[in-house]
């Protein structure tokens, strides 16, 4: 018996009849599913398809690949089940309806013995689908004569009179109705019944058992070299499951492939360690089914789903993303692909985005289809994960073990998206030569991660630029020394990479330039430690790093060395070295802090995340764009005050603590500067590092903006200094008191005074006014009509005046900053003098 060749081309007649083959739907396969009553937009489909090729009568229209193993004379199908049944069934109706039933039994029955003959088409699923099979080709049906379709409640035909007249047959079990297989069938049978029951075409059987000229083919693949076990169909099938979305999708897409694209190439297929040229349909088929179906399965078989579907479809939605960035997209739709926060708030938004959906948008191209094709032709590695191809050094910039299963959950940030297109790129342009592998994906890294990257519009124009460097990505570094225009990153992140390409030439450089891109707090951007070595001058003055052996050296070693003194205070974050000290330190060489608006400026302080990208070390380190004439003095002079520490006699990277302590306290020169230096609660107050600076008036945010609770500076520090814990007879308590809102005015507060027996509550509070004056408020928590006059005569005998501002029969009085407190103390005396203290049971308290 001749074995099949790789993709030879038969009909359901000829693998039958000719081959001598039976065909046997094993035990581990799933039930029949093109029948099933959710699935009647594939099955109609199918079948339109099926009856347009019988009508055009063209030969050989091949419904692409079914593989399977060959044990004996029986044809063990992996995928293809659900066409083959499908013809089955097809050839069964044309022979009963074209009188040919004699015929079709005479080659699709084999005869056990004299008494039994079994259909050479069988299902192993279940005995009943067996028996079923047997039953169809051993009980002959008068299509002119069928019972009566069923109705619906709503009085409509369901078209099943086929069916029906089947199952009142007297071999037909009413337990069979049970069988997913046998629904399935009868209800595909109902539906071919429905599309060739008055068609007067009367040569259908023979256009499809044509030897020479068969209308309805396939490409049939042996793949017993595969070593089929059980494992292999659980990759390609579940038993009982509906047809998946998947399922339903790659039908869709190679229908489209075979309609839409230019295939006029062959591809070449390896199967079994053979090659053939096939077209790019039948490539398309067979690897989306082999292939690329054994590397989803390396992913899927440890987990408690066994499927790889919404791992294709995922992978599948990134290439389409990829691929319509780089078209002239609409960004609605890429916000969508992308699942944007804008996007997964769109109505008609899906995980599982159909294809449909995707050909509205203008996803499907032949672009698009190639990007996957090549993707995973690239990806695959028999039955085993993907192979990491980036080196243990470089798998900081990128894991692409590690990012391929993000890819496969779809879990991306637009800079791993990014990335992983580069990865993806280079292995398709690149075929197997893995040189520049490493370099490009530091680049790429680089690049990307140093750059904001917000919106889908942000997307395209970072993929876009990408694209035009993958022809260089082999050797990027030398693309890189012929100084490229690069757009869309920024600038002077470009800058660094092209100054690093010079000096990765040189051994010497590699290791400190690789060691401090993987700081985990810098990632990538080190420009700054070129300018404070020295080097960037050279490179921007001459173009390149092509200086002599000694100045190599001398460069070498200030790199070095700055390196090192970065890495003792950025060992993890500046900032969780005790007591705010680097800030403190930086900020006794100068006000380094960076603006935003409404008067407000950051201490770089804070180490929650949504403040780093802007208000960071990082990025104050980071140079300004090239042109940026106005920031650049400015923007320098900050860089230079971190400069200044790590220059100061004083630092020592042996004993950072110390040393930042030595350094802060140096500074004698006053100011508003000096609060910050000397006390560092100013700092912790300021949850998110910012302040609100107008002249020398200061607020203390507690985060960013005046609509939370704020402090003064100088009333806050007189709190800390010279009101919390101590007495102010006949005031009870102190307290800081916050506001909202930039027109309410913090203030601290010594309240509890009850005078005798009245109901009087006196509290005094005292607040920065203008120009370095304090006001000091005298009132009553009790809001009275009027004062004892005894108090009352205190308060005049003081110079307080009446103040109608505050509508609490307040009274107030100014003073300079500088006898604030020796005024407070000489009010507390005279009022002491006069009072009878009581103690309070709940006592108000300002302190929030």
């Amino acid at each position: 018996m001749d074995s099949i060749n790789i993709g030879e081309r038969l009909s359901f007649f000829q693998l039958i009849n000719n081959k001598k083959y039976q065909i046997e739907i094993p035990i581990i396969q799933r039930d029949y599913a093109q029948g099933r009553a959710e699935e009647n937009e594939v099955r109609d489909g199918f079948i339109d398809a099926l009856k347009n090729y019988l009508d055009e009568n063209i030969p050989n229209r091949d419904l692409d690949f079914v593989y399977g193993s060959l044990l004996g004379n029986k044809f063990i199908p992996l995928d293809g089940q659900q066409r083959l049944t499908t013809l089955f069934l097809l050839h069964w109706y044309i022979a009963l309806k074209e009188d040919k039933f004699e015929v079709f039994r005479s080659w699709m029955l084999e005869e056990l013995n004299t008494e039994t003959k079994v259909s050479k088409f069988s299902y192993k699923t279940r005995t009943s689908s067996e028996l079923f099979c047997n039953l169809l080709l051993n009980t002959e049906i008068d299509l002119r004569n069928l019972l009566q379709s069923d109705v619906n409640f709503e009085g409509k035909d369901l078209k099943n009179a086929l069916s029906n007249t089947i199952k009142d047959k007297g071999n037909f079990f009413s337990s069979w109705e049970n069988d997913p297989t046998i629904k399935s069938m009868l209800n595909m049978l109902d539906a071919i019944h429905d599309k060739f029951n008055n068609t007067i075409i009367e040569d259908y059987y023979d256009r499809l058992v044509s030897d020479e000229e068969p209308i309805i083919t396939f490409l049939l693949l042996n793949l017993d070299e595969f070593n089929l076990t059980d494992d292999l169909y659980i990759k390609m099938n579940s038993r009982g499951i509906p047809l998946t979305t998947f399922e339903n999708f790659k039908a869709k897409l190679l229908q489209y492939i075979k309609l839409k694209m230019q295939f006029e190439k062959t591809c070449v297929l390896n199967v079994s360690d053979k090659e053939k040229e096939v077209l790019l349909p039948e490539y398309f088929s067979f690897k989306v089914d082999v292939n690329w179906t054994n590397l989803l399965w390396s992913y899927s078989k440890e987990e408690k789903d066994k499927s790889i579907d919404k791992k294709m479809m995922n992978f599948i939605r990134f290439c389409f993303a990829s691929s319509y960035a780089l078209s002239d997209c609409k960004n609605e739709n890429l916000e969508y692909l992308l699942g944007t926060n804008i996007g997964v708030k769109y109505k008609d938004y899906s995980d599982d985005i159909s294809f449909n959906k995707y050909l509205s948008m203008n996803c499907i191209t032949e672009d698009s289809i190639r990007l996957i094709m090549d993707s995973l032709d690239n990806l695959e590695n028999t039955d085993q994960r993907i192979k990491q191809l980036i080196s243990d050094d470089f798998l900081f910039y990128f894991n692409d073990t590690v990012v391929f299963e993000e890819i496969l959950k779809n879990k991306l940030t637009f800079v791993t998206r990014l990335q992983f297109y580069a990865y993806i790129q280079y292995l398709i342009h690149n075929k197997g030569n893995l040189e520049g592998i490493d370099n490009w994906s530091r680049v790429v890294y680089n690049l990307t991660e140093n750059r904001a990257l917000d919106k889908a519009d942000d997307f395209v124009h970072a993929i876009k630029e990408i694209e035009k460097l993958i022809p260089k990505c082999n050797n990027i570094l030398a693309y890189l020394r012929t100084n490229p225009k690069i757009d869309f990153f920024y600038s002077r992140q470009v800058q660094e990479e092209k100054l690093k390409a010079y000096l990765l030439e040189k051994e010497e450089w590699v290791d400190p330039i690789i060691k401090m891109e993987k700081h985990s707090y810098f990632k990538g951007q080190i420009l700054f430690i070129f300018e404070f070595s020295g080097v960037l001058k050279y490179f921007e003055d001459n173009g390149d790093c092509n200086w002599g052996a000694i100045k190599n050296s001398e460069y070498l070693n200030l790199f070095n060395q700055y390196c090192a003194k970065i890495i003792s205070v950025f060992n993890d974050d500046p900032n969780k070295i005790s007591d705010f000290l680097w800030a403190r330190a930086v900020l006794s060489k100068g006000s380094y802090l960076i603006g935003a608006s409404a008067n407000r400026f950051n201490f770089l302080t804070s180490t929650k995340a949504q403040n780093f990208r802007d208000h960071s070390w990082k990025r104050m380190l980071r140079l300004p764009p090239i042109n940026d004439k106005n920031e650049k003095v400015d923007w320098l002079k900050k860089r230079n005050y971190v400069k200044e520490v790590f220059d100061d006699t004083d630092f020592n990277t042996d004993n950072i603590t110390s040393s930042l302590n030595t350094i802060k306290d140096k500074y004698k020169d006053g100011g508003w500067r000096q609060y910050f230096i000397d006390n560092p609660k100013f700092m912790e107050y300021c949850e998110q590092g910012f302040i609100r600076k107008v002249n020398n008036d200061i607020l203390l945010y507690k985060e960013s903006q005046s609509n939370h609770m704020h402090l003064e500076l100088y009333t806050y520090d007189m709190f800390l200094n010279e009101l919390k814990g101590k007495s102010y007879l006949p005031f009870t308590q102190s307290g800081k008191f916050p506001t909202k809102g930039i027109e309410s005015n913090p203030c601290v507060v010594i309240d509890g005074w009850l005078f005798k027996d009245t109901n009087s509550n006196y509290a005094i509070d005292i607040r920065n006014v203008s120009n370095g004056n304090f006001e000091i408020r005298f009132f009553d928590r009790n809001l009275p009509q009027s004062y004892n006059q005894k108090v009352l005569n205190v308060l005049i005998e003081l110079d307080f005046t009446e103040n109608n501002k505050y509508q609490d029969n307040s009274y107030t009085l100014i003073c300079t900053s500088e006898n604030v407190i020796a005024t407070l103390k000489n009010i507390c005396k005279s009022f002491n003098m006069l009072a009878q203290v009581k103690n309070i049971n709940q006592p108000h308290t300002a302190q929030v």
